[in-house]
C-alpha cells in the first residue's frame, strides 16, 4: 500500500497490484499408466548417469567441514562407504519416466534417524547428458509432483513441507 499526501499537488496514484500467477501442472504419467523405460534406455542411463551428474561437485558432496546437499550420490564419500558397509540397497540410481520426453533420475542424498532426502534430476530423453537438479530435498514423486516432508524434531511436532511441480 502506498501513502499519498493530501497536501501535495503532485499526487500519485498507486499502481494496481499484479495478480498472482497461476501455475498449471504439466502432463505427467501416473502410476496407473505403468510406464517403464526400454531396457536399452535404462542401460544407457545407468551406465552414464555418474558422468552426466557431476557427483564430485562441492554442492553435492561438500568440501572440508561443509556438508554437501547429496553426499550419498558419490561412492568416494565417507557417508556412502558407511552405509554401503551394511549392504544397503538404497544407494543406487532409480529412473522414473515422467512423460514421453523426460525421465527423473533419483538418488538417496542423506539419511538420518527420522528424516531422509532424495535428489531428483530431470533428464531430457533426447539430450540426456545434462540433467537438471530439481531438488536434493525430496521424499517422493507422484504424478508430476515431488514432495518433501521433514521433521524438525523426532516427536513430529515441528514439520516442514514443500512441493515441486
Amino acid at each position: 500500500m502506498a501513502l499519498i499526501s493530501k497536501r501535495r499537488s503532485n499526487r500519485q496514484t498507486p499502481k494496481a497490484a499484479v495478480p498472482m500467477p497461476t501455475i498449471e501442472k504439466a502432463f505427467a504419467y501416473s502410476e496407473k499408466d505403468n510406464k517403464t523405460l526400454t531396457s536399452s534406455t535404462l542401460a544407457n542411463f545407468q551406465k552414464n548417469i555418474d558422468k552426466w551428474v557431476n557427483i564430485d561437485s562441492k554442492q553435492l558432496i561438500g568440501s572440508g567441514n561443509t556438508v554437501g546437499d547429496c553426499e550419498l550420490v558419490n561412492p568416494k564419500t565417507e557417508e556412502y562407504k558407511r552405509i554401503a558397509e551394511y549392504g544397503s540397497n538404497m544407494l543406487g540410481w532409480d529412473f522414473i519416466p515422467v512423460d514421453k520426453s523426460h525421465t527423473l533420475a533419483t538418488h538417496l542424498c542423506w539419511s538420518g534417524p527420522y528424516n531422509s532426502s532424495t535428489g531428483y534430476w530431470l533428464i531430457n530423453n533426447d539430450k540426456p547428458s545434462n540433467p537438471a537438479l530439481i531438488t536434493a530435498a525430496g521424499n517422493e514423486y507422484e504424478a508430476g509432483e515431488i514432495h518433501a516432508v521433514h521433521k524438525g524434531r523426532g516427536i513430529g511436532d515441528c514439520l516442514s513441507h514443500a512441493t515441486w511441480t
